[in-house]
């Protein structure tokens, strides 16, 4: 046993964590010495948080290889119509020279002013796409649904389609999905909540599962995949992996892999859920607070612990930190398909949700899990199970609340101390199970490896975006926005017996 690595010290634990970060500061210089191809979601993103020159010029670059593209258009055009400003550039791509009066009819629908737009076909079309992609859903309607009457095209009626889903007129969207046109305009998801409304639960799942598989982007299941082995390899570590029996490390794999099923099965849970309970543009305070618990934190738990329980019951007889490690990692299966999701934020949300969000569902599902089996090994403690199972539920509601609403103020601070009381009550417990000595490696050393691998993880996504210098300042920024949380890691992980 190495003392070095057994009981590392601080400027050691520093050298190694500099070398992992060097190793992705090269990978990602390297990287962003390659242009990177423009495309639609990074421009919608980028509009979406805010960096608007960022998101239009992306646009602008797509047009310039496809200026026929008439989505790419009314999403530009729709940035500069909310967000008035010079861009002489614009138009000069434009094939036909519709687009700048489509856009100032836009303009002035949008200013609130009496417009009376000339009833011809693609201009009633090109106004009602621009009011579309400003979310102006109520007076795209109008003019969307008069282009189909003018000229009937596909494409028009996926946006009629697409405003009248987003308006939650159900029944109107109902009534249109019936025609066989309407329907083979639609994308799946229109077509999940179409077979939803008429109580074709098969079908729904079967396109919401399709529309998760074609959303995926490679960089982004990458990213995930390596966060996801870097919170494995802690786990099993502190686990004490090595003196498992061979039987029992068979079922990790599979902890892991029911984990994602659960992601899978919670988003056909959101779809069904949306039939019954939605939060309205006006809710208050308390619809979120209810929203959050009964909404998100049940399902979520639910089916979590519902699907990693066969696992479990086979090895009830287990030692408690393998049963404990099991379900923990069912929780991670779950995060590391969650953030798929996620991840299209870019680098920002791979640290903060590395020491948050990922951890939270293995703690939750972790202490659910554990508490379960131990009352299938001893039915006197069945109580404890339904009590510990209803916190778990509750602190994970309250936490989504505290993230969600912002009637009072941006309480998402807050939500760091109720992440600290769950993590540290699963990381006491994993002590407790497992001990906090005789580790060859000390568990601390393997958590800022970890840490150094997700904040390059996070790097390689900003170096992309933002060029490798930048970059770098992106990365450290958003990583000292969690050193809050970070603490309870390098407290936890550094205890001795």
């Amino acid at each position: 046993m190495s003392p070095r690595l057994a009981r590392p010290t601080p400027a050691f634990l520093f050298v190694v964590f500099s070398a992992i970060f060097l190793a992705f500061f090269v990978a990602g210089a390297a990287i962003s010495r390659f242009d990177r191809n423009p495309s639609m979601d990074h421009a919608v993103d980028a509009l979406k948080g805010g960096r608007i020159a960022a998101g239009e010029a992306e646009l602008l670059a797509l047009i310039e290889q496809d200026p026929e593209d008439e989505q790419l258009w009314y999403i530009l055009l729709a940035s500069l119509a909310a967000n008035p400003h010079p861009f002489p550039d614009v138009f000069k791509h434009d094939p036909t020279g519709r687009f700048p009066q489509a856009l100032n009819f836009a303009v002035q629908i949008m200013t609130g002013k009496s417009v009376s737009v000339p009833a011809s076909y693609p201009l009633v079309a090109d106004v009602g796409g621009i009011l579309m992609m400003a979310n102006q859903d109520l007076k795209a309607i109008e003019y969307l649904q008069e282009a189909e009457k003018l000229h009937p095209d596909f494409r028009t009626r996926w946006r009629i389609l697409r405003t009248l889903k987003d308006l939650g007129w159900k029944d109107d969207f109902a009534k249109l999905m019936d025609d066989p046109l309407y329907y083979a305009s639609a994308d799946d998801l229109m077509r999940a909540d179409f077979h939803l409304h008429v109580n074709q639960v098969l079908p729904m799942i079967q396109y919401v599962l399709s529309h998760q598989f074609y959303s995926y982007q490679t960089a982004l299941v990458g990213a995930a995949t390596v966060i996801g082995l870097c919170w494995l390899i802690v786990m099993l570590h502190i686990g004490r992996w090595k003196g498992w029996p061979v039987s029992t490390r068979f079922g990790v794999p599979v902890a892991v892999f029911l984990g994602i099923l659960s992601a899978y099965a919670t988003l056909c849970a959101v779809e069904i859920e949306s039939k019954f309970f939605t939060l309205t543009s006006g809710h208050t305070w308390q619809a979120t607070l209810l929203y959050a618990i009964f909404g998100i934190g049940l399902r979520e738990e639910i089916l979590k612990l519902l699907l990693i329980a066969p696992l479990l019951i086979i090895f009830r007889k287990a030692a408690p930190i393998q049963i404990l490690m099991l379900a923990t990692l069912g929780g991670l299966g779950f995060a590391i398909e969650e953030n798929n999701q996620y991840y299209v934020e870019g680098g920002s949300s791979v640290v903060s949700r590395f020491l948050t969000a990922n951890f939270a569902h293995m703690s939750m599902t972790g202490l659910a899990g554990y508490a379960f089996v131990t009352a299938l090994n001893d039915v006197r403690q069945w109580g404890n199970f339904f009590e510990r199972f209803a916190y778990v539920i509750l602190i994970h509601g309250f936490y989504d609340f505290l993230l969600m609403d912002t009637t009072f103020a941006n309480l998402s601070f807050f939500a760091s101390f109720v992440f600290i009381l769950v993590a540290r009550k699963h990381l006491r417990l994993v002590a407790d199970l497992a001990g906090l000595s005789g580790y060859s490696v000390a568990p601390i050393l393997i958590f800022v490896m970890a840490l150094a691998i997700s904040m390059g993880t996070s790097y390689l996504l900003f170096a992309l975006e933002l060029g490798p210098m930048r970059g770098v300042v992106a990365t450290l920024l958003s990583t000292a926005s969690m050193m809050f949380v970070g603490i309870l890691f390098f407290q936890e992980f550094s205890r001795e017996a």
